[in-house]
């Protein structure tokens, strides 16, 4: 415990170090030993301007971190028999069923040769790769990668708003070769969000109730949200990226989501600034070029991971997966 003590001690200082360099405005971290927490910092701000205090009620975009959450909802209807692992993702999406794939060497495209299955999602073995994310405060969209520039225009489709469901997401990948066989290699991509439209089907419900209903509230993550209204919009930490300052350890802070904390694509009503659609749920964890997804707090990600090493059982005592799911 000692020892314990003094590395996170060191780390403390080290982290306020960054700050007082203008690395990031504010954090919020803390750690957790045998259900108990030793370790909680809350420093700085959650926007440059210095308004709204860092909290552990504070809201970071989530991104990636939803493909947990989204996992466990899964596991779920796993459970009681709604989907199973290996079903075709072709039952719940027909036009699935002839999908193509791309050569690995070359332009053309050829057939499946097995079925993508449920597993394949959840694996990120589907073959489905990721579009491009904004790269400045001009929101500037650059596809470098093969996977990138095959999904660029989708991508772009959600931030306009003309892809505003999984349902279409889906439509729009089904004429889209993958880029491998699936099963045959891994690729980090939208496979979460192709899952998250598989459990609306098998269930019969939006993919955001069946989060809110089966994970969400059962673990008591009350901060976690998909957007917020004008009057919370400084609880959603700003988004920024780190540019060289004048000095040769000096750092500048570009704010990409908007010129003022109103305008982030997160705060509803804020289109008109920072284009984005706020609200759209996905199993991936946001929607378009990175520019929206899930809201989490530090306070609400604690909940979770405890119910994760408490095998299935939230703080709460709420059950949300059989302790033997919960294992695996």
């Amino acid at each position: 415990r000692g020892v314990l003590k003094s590395i996170l001690e060191e780390h403390r200082q080290r982290i306020h170090g960054h700050r007082a360099r203008g690395v990031f405005p504010g954090m919020a971290e803390c750690v957790v030993v045998d259900g108990k927490v030793v370790y909680l910092d809350l420093c700085g701000c959650s926007h440059q301007d210095g308004r709204t205090r860092m909290s552990e009620r504070t809201l970071f975009r989530g991104y990636s971190m939803m493909k947990p959450v989204t996992a466990v909802a899964c596991m779920t209807l796993v459970e009681e028999g709604a989907l199973r692992l290996d079903d075709p993702v072709s039952r719940y999406i027909p036009k699935f069923r002839d999908l193509k794939v791309c050569k690995k060497s070359g332009a053309g495209v050829v057939p499946l040769q097995r079925p993508m299955t449920v597993r394949h999602l959840i694996m990120h073995t589907s073959g489905f790769g990721y579009g491009p994310g904004i790269v400045d405060r001009g929101l500037r969209v650059v596809a470098r990668s093969r996977a990138e520039k095959m999904y660029k225009d989708i991508s772009l489709r959600q931030d306009s708003g003309e892809i505003d469901t999984l349902e279409k997401l889906c439509d729009a990948l089904a004429d889209r070769p993958l880029l491998f066989q699936p099963g045959s290699a891994y690729e980090y991509g939208l496979s979460f969000d192709v899952l998250g439209r598989v459990m609306e089907v098998a269930s019969g419900r939006p993919l955001r109730a069946l989060l809110v209903d089966r994970v969400l509230k059962p673990c008591g993550m009350l901060d976690t949200c998909w957007d917020v209204p004008r009057a919370k919009a400084g609880q959603v930490c700003g988004y920024y990226r780190i540019l060289q300052g004048p000095g040769p350890r000096q750092r500048v802070l570009e704010k990409l989501d908007g010129a003022k904390v109103e305008h982030s694509a997160y705060v509803r009503g804020s289109a008109a600034h920072y284009p984005g659609r706020a609200g759209v749920p996905s199993g991936g964890g946001f929607w378009g070029t990175f520019r929206t997804g899930l809201l989490f707090s530090m306070r609400d990600v604690l909940l979770f991971c405890q119910m994760l090493l408490g095998e299935g059982e939230a703080l709460s005592g709420a059950r949300i997966l059989q302790a033997s799911t919960g294992r695996a």
